[in-house]
């Protein structure tokens, strides 16, 4: 969507499929961070889920205007944006290669019992 939004379409056409992107790449997150939070054990959970946080933002929100903003001062702001899809494809191939380890880490994860007090 978002190779095709930048490239292939104008007006209000491109303003919608943006949106649908926008839309799109948030929605993975409830899934991935209830899939992280499988694998470790509850009592880690908050750290766990915290040190996510912090990563997810030292790469992604704070890196991400350096990059694009480097990659328009050599080229221009149509290259630079275009680049984009390309880190989402890495992205998605990166969650894909990990989706593969899900099942062994789950079967070394400490099973508790929890209770109400």
């Amino acid at each position: 969507l978002l190779f095709v939004s930048l490239y292939l379409l104008r007006g209000m056409v491109q303003y919608v499929f943006l949106l649908l992107m926008g839309i799109s790449i948030m929605g993975f997150i409830s899934g991935a961070a209830a899939v992280t939070q499988d694998v470790i054990h509850p009592g880690l959970r908050a750290s766990s889920y915290a040190v996510a946080v912090v990563v997810q933002n030292l790469l992604g929100s704070s890196m991400a205007p350096i990059v694009i903003g480097r990659l328009y001062d050599l080229y221009n702001i149509k290259t630079a944006l275009l680049m984009l899809p390309f880190m989402l494809l890495l992205g998605s191939l990166l969650f894909y290669l990990g989706s593969k380890h899900y099942e062994k880490d789950m079967q070394k994860v400490t099973k508790v019992k929890l209770e109400a007090a």
